[in-house]
C-alpha cells in the first residue's frame, strides 16, 4: 500500500512537471539569505500571492524591466516586455 501511495505521488509530481514544462515554465533552486526570504514572505503576505515563485517572478520581471539591465541587455528586456 506504502508503494502504491508513492507511485501515485511519482506519477502526479511527473503529470505537475510535463504541464508546467509544456506552458514553458523551468524550475530555478537558488539559496537565499533569510533576510530575503522574509522580504518575499512578507510581501506574499501581504499580496495574497499563492507561492514565493509568483512574488520572485514579479520581482524579476520589475527589476528587468526598471532596473540596471535595462540598458545593458536590450533584446533581454524586449523579451521580458512580450515585444519578442
Amino acid at each position: 500500500m506504502k508503494n502504491d501511495r508513492r507511485a501515485e505521488i511519482r506519477e502526479s509530481v511527473a503529470a505537475t512537471r510535463a504541464r508546467q514544462k509544456a506552458a514553458g515554465l523551468l524550475h530555478v533552486s537558488i539559496p537565499l539569505q533569510k533576510e530575503l526570504v522574509a522580504e518575499v514572505d512578507w510581501l506574499k503576505d501581504i499580496h495574497n500571492a499563492s507561492s514565493r515563485g509568483e512574488v520572485i517572478a514579479e520581482i524579476m520581471r520589475f527589476y528587468f524591466a526598471h532596473g540596471t539591465l535595462n540598458s545593458s541587455r536590450p533584446s533581454l528586456m524586449k523579451a521580458v516586455a512580450g515585444n519578442e
